[in-house]
């Protein structure tokens, strides 16, 4: 087994690659298929989770206490960003599918929602979803790149408190 570190290039910039450089690897020893549990392991490894503490939270909340702004529920979807939407209305969200399946599967919010759409990269709306007070049902393609505009049911912006770490 070999692993190449660093491959710098020499155009723009002919010194890119010279200097220190730190980073960090890992072996996933597993068994069975190679897709269970290895990219949310990659995940915890190159993103480690930041947690900020919300106004009016307390620090030994329980479990039943912690919620999430948006959840998906199936394990080959990754939700990958969650923003405030360019333009002020809702939220964007950009998920994926890492496993190679064809998966049909709820994204649940925790605010009720007035609309749902697919939109493109520029968060122009392209398809609205079907619905139910919480909760958006997708279909996802083989490795396929989704991104969503997710409106709260009420008319005013989700409080700056819930957008703080986005």
């Amino acid at each position: 087994m070999r692993l190449t570190a660093l491959k710098g290039a020499m155009f723009p910039d002919p010194e890119a690659d010279l200097g220190e450089h730190r980073f960090t690897y890992s072996l996933l020893p597993h068994t069975g298929d190679w897709r269970y549990g290895t990219v949310p392991a990659a995940y915890s490894l190159n993103n480690p989770l930041i947690v900020h503490l919300v106004q009016g939270t307390a620090q030994g909340a329980s479990e039943a206490d912690c919620r999430s702004l948006v959840h998906v529920g199936a394990p080959q979807i990754i939700v990958e960003t969650v923003k405030q939407a360019e333009d002020g209305e809702g939220l964007i969200a950009r998920l994926y599918e890492h496993e190679r399946t064809r998966k049909v599967f709820d994204l649940q919010t925790d605010f009720p929602l007035a609309m749902a759409s697919r939109c493109n990269l520029l968060e122009e709306d392209e398809t609205r979803l079907s619905i139910t007070e919480r909760k958006a049902t997708l279909r996802a393609q083989p490795y396929q790149i989704m991104t969503l505009r997710l409106k709260p049911a009420n008319d005013e912006p989700l409080a700056s408190q819930e957008l703080a770490g986005l």
